[in-house]
Formats: C-alpha cells, structure tokens, sequence
C-alpha cells in the first residue's frame, strides 16, 4: 500500500549512493571506548567502496572482542538474538529496553538494507575503467577505492562526502590511479554516476516490500536515513519503494552522516516523533548501531551474512527486516498492559 505522508514529514530531494559510496567512517572520539564503540577500518566498514561481502567479513572479524558469544543463529523472521552467556556486565541496561514508550516511527538504512547492488562495486569501477583505456583490475580497484576514501577529506570545495560533486572528486582520483587517462575521465565519471543511478543496478530484499506494507498497516512512520547522495529519493522511486516510505533523509542533502547526530535528528523532525519512541535499522555497527543509540534512538543490527553475534547490551540483531516486525510488536504490547 502506499503512504499518506503528514505535513511535517518530507522527501529530501534526488540522488546519492550509499552503495557506490558505502566508506567507512571513522569512530569519533576512539580514545574513549565505551560498550557500542566497535571499531572499522577506515574503507573497510559494510559501507565501504570496496564492497559488501569483503566487509562483512572485515567488521565480524573486527568486532568479535566486544561481542558476546551467541549459540543459535537467528531464522528469518525469528526472535532476536541476545547474549546468553559469560560474566556480569558492568554497563547499564540496553538502550533499547525503553517499555514505557511504543515505536512510533522505523527508520532504515538502504544499502545492503533495503536494497544491494547486483555487482561489486570494484568490478563496476574496473569494467569502465577498462572501456576507457584504463585497467581491468578489479581487486586493484578496491584496493584504490578503500584508499581513496581514508585520504580525501569529507568537504572538498563545498562539496560534502557523498554528494554526486564530491564523488567526481573520488572517482578522478581512483580512475586515473587505474590508468583512464585524463581525457576521458569525464566520460568515466557520468559512465558510473549513470550506472549507480539506475535501479537495474540493484536489487531489492526480497522481503522489503511486506516488511514496510506491514509497517504501514499498522500505523508506524517509516523512513529511509542513508549515508548517500542527492539522487536516493529518485532511485527508491525506480526501486517501487519511495510510496511506501514516509521520507527519504540522505546526507549529502543534510549535509550530515551517520553516525553524526544530526543526521538522527532531522529524520526524527521530518517524522514528528521523539527518539525514544524511534527504531533504526542497518547493517553497520558504527553508523547505524551506535549513532542511533549515541542520539537517543532505539537500535537493531541487520546482520543478513549471520556473521555477527549479539552485542553485550542487548542490542537486538535480525538476519532480515521481518525480524523487527516483533520488536514493535513487542514494544506497544508492552506498553498497552
């Protein structure tokens, strides 16, 4: 079903890509560890250029000595995974248990969320390099891509991280590194931007659509907040789920990135709901785990690959977006009796 979006709940405007663009970001403040603060390597986190399976793998590896060990993994759809073993743990109750507030509102991540790409990013970024007299080296590519990202700055000329301008900057510097020659690095650039712009370019969950229709039914908000470009509002339309969203927050357009702050609080002004009373969704334990939780919000962990274990604070972990139908369903019972 479509959505009947309020007065104060808009679409921010057109185009980005959190999967040609998924780098990672650095944890703030690494110094001061805390239960949530898991780190990535810079261009190797699940948004990484260098793509999903190769992080996947990167942040399970990475993360494990701030888990607890978890011995079912969760079914599509089943319950939630929690640490059900090992010491007392010292830090306070999860986040997440807030009982005396319903969710109101859901927001998700897109890429690798709602949505993943249909080839690897270095493969793409090689294929056109390869067109253009450029080399096809797919794993130089990655290497190039993750390299690119830990060196250029998040604001070049104006133009903030992820933003189809800042992009131009990052796809220069990794197309001429791979031999495109300079005059045809334009051609380069609108070759992938064209690409990562076309929703034939991905591919749906498979369980999106019901996911978000029940949602609905039940008269939960539900948004999309992505580290991407200006273009996400016009690609969720040619992927069939921009009417089942209420709004689209994308950073390039706020200016703002997970797991900053106030990339939060605009999809909870856009919403009209109070971070207690907001669920978020991703895949990436920095961004969208810990930048929810740090702004006040609710969190899950999205963990499609069943590679990751529960975290010790409860946050709950789902191996697909039917998993946190019983989140909210678990919250408004929970409130009601």
């Amino acid at each position: 079903m479509g959505r009947n979006p309020r007065s104060n709940v808009s679409t921010l405007a057109a185009g980005g890509s959190d999967s040609i663009n998924r780098g990672a970001d650095s944890s703030p403040n690494p110094g001061n560890r805390n239960p949530l603060a898991f780190e990535t390597k810079e261009g190797e986190g699940a948004e990484s250029p260098t793509g999903p399976a190769q992080a996947a793998t990167t942040n399970a590896a990475q993360e494990k000595k701030w888990r607890g060990r978890l011995g079912d993994k969760l079914e599509p759809g089943g319950p939630v995974r929690q640490h059900s073993s090992g010491p007392p743990h010292p830090h306070p109750p999860s986040p997440f248990v807030m009982p005396n507030n319903p969710i109101r509102a859901v927001f998700l991540d897109a890429g690798n969320t709602l949505f993943t790409e249909v080839q690897s990013r270095p493969a793409t970024y090689s294929r056109i390099a390869a067109s253009l007299g450029g080399k096809h080296d797919p794993e130089g590519m990655g290497a190039e891509m993750a390299e690119a990202y830990r060196q250029l700055p998040a604001d070049i000329e104006g133009c903030t991280r992820f933003s189809l301008g800042w992009f131009r900057f990052f796809n220069d510097s990794v197309l001429n590194k791979q031999g495109v020659p300079r005059g045809s690095l334009e051609a380069a650039n609108n070759a992938l931007i064209a690409y990562f712009e076309n929703p034939s370019s991905y591919r749906l969950f498979p369980e999106v659509g019901e996911v978000l229709e029940e949602l609905a039914n039940q008269g939960i908000l539900a948004g999309i907040v992505s580290n991407w470009s200006e273009s996400l509002p016009t690609l969720c339309e040619g992927l069939g789920i921009a009417n089942q969203v209420d709004f689209i927050v994308a950073s390039a357009e706020v200016r703002a990135e997970k797991p900053e702050r106030e990339i939060f609080e605009r999809a909870l002004f856009r919403a009209g709901v109070s971070p207690e009373e907001t669920l978020h969704v991703g895949d990436h334990m920095d961004r969208d785990v810990k930048g929810a939780v740090q702004a006040g919000l609710r969190a899950a962990l999205l963990d499609r690959n069943t590679e990751f274990e529960s975290t010790q604070e409860g946050i709950p972990v789902v191996s697909d977006l039917r998993g946190i139908l019983p989140l909210v369903e678990q919250a408004t019972h929970a409130t009601r009796t």
